[in-house]
């Protein structure tokens, strides 16, 4: 994406699965949200305006990760989203023209042993 160093040359890749598992309590990396071929992404700030507002849960700031992208032929700089599941349910919903189908399960109790 660019012949020099930068500040997300080092960051964890975030893969794209559309659809998400996750239980109450639980917090994930889900997606990254790229910027310009090459270049940094936006500001949280600016990330956290443009996510959808769901019912099971909420979003964060994963801080700056890469993802591959087809349109920029490659891994290019990104800002990772968390989601901290709340509540069960099930929700679809896009993040920058991806298609997510996210389902929160109440978590199950682990027998004491």
């Amino acid at each position: 994406w660019r012949p020099w160093g930068g500040p997300a040359d080092n960051a964890p890749v975030v893969s794209y699965r559309p659809e998400v598992k996750m239980v109450v309590g639980e917090s994930r990396v889900i997606h990254a949200e790229r910027g310009d071929c090459g270049k940094l992404p936006r500001d949280w700030r600016e990330v956290a305006g443009a996510l959808p507002v769901l019912h099971t849960g909420t979003f964060s700031d994963g801080g700056l990760a890469r993802r591959n992208s087809k349109f920029c032929k490659g891994q290019t700089p990104a800002r990772a989203i968390v989601f901290t599941a709340e509540r069960p349910g099930v929700e679809e919903f896009f993040i920058q023209g991806d298609f997510f189908k996210l389902t929160v399960a109440e978590a199950e109790e682990v027998p004491d042993t």
